[in-house]
């Protein structure tokens, strides 16, 4: 990747990438992340719910683990930053697939993906408190 200045980057991922390429671990953050929540879910399974979410982990997981054996890929870092977002809408409890319907037109109106973003995610701190 020849960067010449931070507007180069095209997706937040790549900042992580190139650190998690140069460390000497051999799994991506994202994976290590996942298998994390997994055993947390796979250890407070009490019930019906729990155990929904600890198999939807372990879908994101292989996808994690498939995406990362072709980090070559042209669309990498798209498909990373939508794995990412998928996850996160897990854990919010977010159905991403209504998600998904709700941006394409399909569904009832909602935010933007940019907006909902911006409202979780970005903390605005008011410069004259």
């Amino acid at each position: 990747m020849n960067l010449k200045t931070m507007n180069d980057l095209k997706f937040a991922v790549e900042f992580a990438h190139d650190e998690n390429l140069l460390s000497q671990e051999n799994v991506s953050h994202l994976s290590e992340f996942l298998a994390l929540l997994t055993l947390k879910t796979a250890e407070e399974q009490t019930d019906e719910d729990f155990h929904i979410l600890h198999e939807k982990l372990m879908r994101l997981k292989l996808e994690s683990h498939q995406l990362d054996a072709n980090f070559h890929s042209p669309n990498y870092y798209a498909q990373k930053e939508e794995l990412i977002f998928k996850v996160v809408c897990e854990i919010k409890g977010i159905d991403h697939d209504k998600w998904l319907r709700d941006e394409q037109g399909f569904g009832e109106p909602t935010a933007s993906l940019g907006d909902y973003l911006q409202d979780e995610f970005v903390c605005d701190y008011d410069d004259d408190a």
